[in-house]
């Protein structure tokens, strides 16, 4: 797993001329051998779950890529084992997605070729689009992104972008809000500078601006990835307390 890092984003907003407990429902995986027969080696045929979950997130980074999903307070993870053209790629956190998924094999390179009993998910739907969703095709505020460092990888960026996005379709504080939906000027966001925080993991100090006649702060947010238990915790920074105040649900 990955460690779980700290994620301070600084961005602007400007206004001027952004076990699972669901009930199965079970069918054989290949009706011609369905029915407890057994395939050539002798392994008994699979059979397909049905389920719905809230779709977190996608990752290909490692040899299988795998859907990260919800069901209530609980996170599965399922191998992509899905025709080629998914709609992964159309999916944002938060949509509600179907999956139909079974248990099978997969052999990890460098494990000895050990094979390791897992959920493969063979059919992806969306079945309802989230808050990000709704949000990137209402709000139609120009949204610009200015990252202070070069070195950061267009994956990176775009993971980044996606908190910025998710914290903004989510939010409820009113001063935000009246900006998001006022019909003037650009949501600028400043993705400052790359550090160590005192907990040891790397940190972007962030900042979200106003700016019309004048720049006033509206916020600034810090977002902690906890990849460990797939949580984005989010923090406010007080200004005369001078440090992040973890902002409640």
């Amino acid at each position: 797993m990955k460690k779980t890092v700290i994620i301070s984003i600084i961005f602007a907003l400007i206004a001027s001329s952004c076990g699972q407990t669901a009930q199965k429902q079970e069918e054989p995986v290949d009706n011609e051998i369905a029915n407890g027969q057994e395939k050539e080696t002798g392994v008994q045929v699979d059979k397909i779950h049905t389920d719905t979950f809230e779709f977190f997130d996608y990752n290909d980074l490692y040899d299988y890529p795998f859907f990260i999903v919800k069901e209530g307070n609980q996170v599965l993870t399922f191998i992509d084992d899905c025709p080629i053209g998914s709609v992964v790629r159309t999916l944002n956190r938060g949509d509600m997605v179907e999956i139909q998924w079974k248990t099978d094999s997969v052999r990890i390179a460098g494990d000895n070729d050990a094979a390791h009993e897992t959920e493969l998910a063979v059919n992806i739907k969306k079945l309802e689009e989230g808050k990000l969703s709704v949000f990137r095709k209402t709000n139609y505020k120009p949204r610009n992104y200015i990252f202070m460092e070069n070195h950061q990888t267009e994956e990176y960026q775009a993971e980044l972008i996606n908190e910025v996005e998710y914290f903004l379709a989510n939010t409820t504080d009113e001063n935000i809000l009246q900006y998001l939906n006022d019909g003037i000027g650009d949501i600028l966001t400043y993705i400052a500078h790359y550090a160590e925080n005192k907990k040891g993991y790397p940190a972007i100090t962030v900042r979200i601006d106003n700016v019309d006649e004048s720049t006033h702060t509206l916020i600034r947010l810090g977002i902690e990835f906890d990849n460990e238990n797939y949580k984005r915790i989010y923090y406010r920074f007080d200004e005369e307390k001078n440090e992040y105040i973890q902002l409640k649900k």
